[in-house]
């Protein structure tokens, strides 16, 4: 119905351009029409989503077990930032007072990366920008992972041929 009125619109906007009647109001009504009828398209994981479930090297880790994260995908662009091991996180008084193993234990299973993303097929190409772990962010770098869409729930996996302990991450939409 909505592409129905806005292609009426184009229309009139058409009309009165062609009939030389009010063209200053009808060329930016048929410049909003065309904007409105060629939508940017947006990947199937676009959105925000929720880790519930992860599992890596065999070990499940979901529910009060699970530390609270989100990956939020737009058109072009990705952000993870998530607790990857058992929550809570030690808590530290500071980076001057703790030990190694206190900040390792802080540091660690906490997961933040920002960069873009495409989508071909099952498979989502991530090129990070900025992270956490700066090995991840090395010029050319980028992890291939394979997702399943089902509902509003949202698997993403190692890609085939992937080498290393792999990650799987459930995750649920939230918006």
């Amino acid at each position: 119905m909505r592409q129905a009125s806005v292609f009426a619109a184009g229309m009139v906007a058409g009309m009165l351009t062609a009939a030389g009647v009010g063209g200053w109001v009808a060329a930016p009504a048929h410049a909003v029409t065309i904007a409105q009828t060629r939508p940017e398209k947006v990947p199937p994981v676009y959105g925000v989503w929720q880790v519930v479930e992860q599992t890596s090297e065999g070990r499940t880790l979901s529910g009060s077990n699970l530390g609270l994260g989100f990956h939020i995908y737009t058109p072009k662009y990705f952000a993870v930032v998530r607790e990857s091991g058992t929550p809570p996180r030690p808590r530290t008084d500071g980076a001057d007072t703790a030990t190694a193993a206190q900040l390792r234990a802080a540091w660690e299973p906490f997961v933040a990366q920002v960069g873009t993303y495409e989508v071909t097929g099952d498979l989502v190409t991530e090129r990070v920008l900025v992270a956490k772990d700066v090995a991840t962010m090395q010029p050319g770098a980028e992890t291939v992972r394979r997702y399943r869409l089902e509902g509003n729930t949202l698997t993403i996996e190692p890609s085939r041929g992937a080498t290393g302990p792999g990650v799987t991450v459930k995750l649920i939409r939230v918006e």
